[in-house]
């Protein structure tokens, strides 16, 4: 029997300080990498004003982030969710999404908004293990991957003689495909899976890994909806590479490297998911100004600032979703954003 997820309780006095310390050393790398390119002059705090003085920026970031993050996300994970048995509407979706934004944004981690999106999803299907809440997030997130992937194979492809000829990007191109080919394996493997209780699975890593490739087998079969579900992430992966590429035109002074570009772009997203910052705060800054340099391109922390910006600020309107919850669900909800 899987372990219950526990959304009613708040931490304790005890667990607090074990979780305050590494947020607090989070938030100190994340401010200490972004106050140093600001003092080496690698970040321009001025730039941000582009978001205001030109309105093909803004409603670029707007419309992105509409239809991509919010609408093209939300349809995949309802459409997930229901090949796993779950019972959810579309506007449902799109509404946890929302309050899950927010929670990614104003906690100091990268995972308060997929507990909360958790902790309605199971309010709201009783019937249906509550770990599998969790696996269905985690399996979402293998697929989102998977489309931010397709996007550098695409632009790789293209030009690919020439992106290999450069020795700094062959691990990047490696990458790329790398993933591409382990995704299609994982999804083959899973027929070969067979249903383990939790006292045959191993202990440690492996006995998660298990577990999750066992919860996993519920879409063994569901080749339309897989397939639809990466066709959706492909293209709002797609969105927010041409917002990137639009900021960057506008930024980064000499010719838009195109390809080149592609290339390194699902590398610097995939950096600033890590858990080393909030957001990706500071530490998404590094990534692109290092990958646009390995390109010959320039300004890579100002693009990626703005982007930061601007995605995040759209992200702090999911409070009025949040708010439209019950007060009680509301307390839960909060409970349930902080990872225990």
């Amino acid at each position: 029997m899987n372990q219950p997820f526990n959304t009613s309780t708040a931490p304790s006095r005890e667990e607090t300080p074990h979780r305050v310390l590494p947020l607090a050393l989070k938030l100190l790398t994340a401010m200490a990498l972004f106050l140093w390119m600001v003092a080496q002059g690698k970040l321009d705090l001025s730039q941000l004003g582009i978001l205001l003085s030109n309105k093909a920026i803004l409603w670029g970031a707007v419309a992105f982030w509409a239809i991509g993050p919010v609408y093209l996300a939300s349809l995949r994970w309802k459409m997930l969710l229901t090949a796993a048995g779950y019972q959810i509407s579309l506007a449902r979706s799109l509404l946890l999404q929302l309050i899950g934004f927010f929670f990614t944004t104003v906690m100091p981690g990268s995972l308060g908004g997929d507990f909360i999106k958790v902790y309605y999803l199971i309010k709201e299907n009783p019937g249906k293990e509550k770990s599998l809440a969790l696996w269905a997030i985690l399996f979402d997130r293998l697929i989102g991957m998977f489309g931010l992937f397709m996007v550098g194979a695409v632009f790789t492809a293209l030009n690919f003689e020439r992106l290999w000829a450069q020795p700094l990007l062959r691990p990047v191109i490696a990458l790329v495909y790398g993933y591409i080919l382990f995704f299609v394996g994982f999804m083959w493997s899973l027929r070969l899976i067979r249903p383990a209780g939790a006292a045959a699975r191993p202990a440690g890593v492996a006995g998660k890994l298990l577990e999750f490739m066992t919860a996993c087998r519920v879409y063994r079969g569901q080749n339309r909806t897989i397939i639809a579900a990466s066709l959706l992430s492909t293209l709002s992966q797609g969105l927010s590479f041409a917002f990137f590429a639009l900021l960057a035109q506008q930024i980064s002074p000499g010719e838009l490297r195109l390809n080149e570009l592609g290339a390194i772009f699902p590398l610097g997203m995939l950096i600033t998911t890590l858990p080393l910052s909030p957001g990706g705060l500071g530490v998404g800054h590094l990534a692109f100004e290092q990958l646009f340099a390995m390109v010959g391109m320039a300004q890579g922390a100002n693009v990626y600032n703005v982007y930061f910006v601007s995605q995040t600020v759209l992200n702090l309107t999911g409070v009025v979703a949040y708010l439209l919850k019950k007060p009680g669900a509301q307390a839960g909800a909060a409970r349930a954003a902080v990872p225990g």
